[in-house]
């Protein structure tokens, strides 16, 4: 399992992936609305997710938190 900004990196999940993991669980702990030019979920699923997941042949499961945090 990998927390946050752990798979923002690509060295967790090779890690991981040598030690013999087929599926990776992602939880981000990134608020789902941000400033303008900001990086947020959409780009950790567009992006790392399906990478990570071609590159070790693995299964990615991404789970987010619920609601927002204003303030």
């Amino acid at each position: 399992m990998l927390i946050c900004e752990d798979f923002w990196h690509s060295s967790p999940p090779y890690l991981l992936w040598l030690d013999g993991a087929d599926v990776f669980l992602s939880c981000p702990l990134l608020p789902p609305r941000l400033g303008a030019g900001t990086v947020g979920i959409r780009a950790l699923g567009r992006t790392c997710e399906p990478g990570y997941a071609n590159l070790f042949t693995s299964f990615v499961i991404h789970t987010n938190k619920v609601g927002f945090e204003d303030g």
